[in-house]
């Protein structure tokens, strides 16, 4: 590292139990912000993409298209980046949950449905394994590429060891390819009560992030 600044870029401080502000707070409808996504802040493509840069979203448990049982995430990732001046060229979807054809993609506007490559089978984390989702990326993707990655599939090491795989090597400057992740981390259940006990003498060790 040549200890030049490259960009000023915010962090989701990953502390209290990695939701909204409000999920737990005394006085204020937490049941209503479990699953809000309002306070995250994706930065969007670059200022200036390179020529014939594309666009492409990576979900790790995509549920279906609106519905989800911590709330859908490829809609809102596709109405986002579109606020953001984002439109996905192509969509990358995987979900070990089974389910017709017709759930998955009859809610999907034609636009998304156009651009999706939907799994509906397990990932696997092993390297080079057909269903990882990080080999499929890296044979479909260029240096110029704008990619953005949601891990979320409620099996912490899976999650931990794609982490640990060529995602590291994904968002190496050397590549030039930009790189958004969030990942729904993993942590103690006694974490949640802390929280709510400021008696509790516990802490946030156990947390993937």
């Amino acid at each position: 590292c040549s200890g030049a600044l490259l960009a000023r870029t915010p962090l989701e401080p990953l502390v209290g139990i990695l939701r909204h502000p409000f999920a737990h707070c005394a006085g204020k409808p937490g049941r209503l912000y479990g699953v809000d996504k309002g306070y995250l802040l994706p930065m969007g493509k670059p200022k200036a993409p390179a020529a014939g840069a594309r666009s492409f979203l990576l979900d790790l448990g995509a549920s279906l298209y609106s519905k989800g049982i911590g709330g859908s995430s490829q809609d809102w990732f596709v109405k986002t980046y579109n606020d953001l001046g984002v439109r996905f060229d192509r969509i990358l979807a995987w979900e070990a949950t089974p389910a017709p054809d017709a759930s998955i993609f009859h809610a999907m506007p034609h636009a998304v449905y156009d651009t999706l490559s939907y799994y509906n089978v397990p990932v696997n984390a092993t390297p080079g394994a057909r269903d990882n989702p990080l080999r499929v990326l890296t044979d479909v993707v260029s240096p110029s590429d704008f990619v953005v990655v949601k891990i979320d599939i409620d099996y912490p090491k899976i999650e931990q060891s794609l982490l640990e795989q060529s995602l590291l090597d994904l968002v190496r400057p050397a590549l030039g390819l930009v790189v958004e992740l969030l990942l729904a981390s993993w942590f103690a259940a006694y974490l949640v009560r802390c929280y709510r006990d400021a008696a509790c003498a516990q802490d946030c060790s156990h947390s993937l992030a």
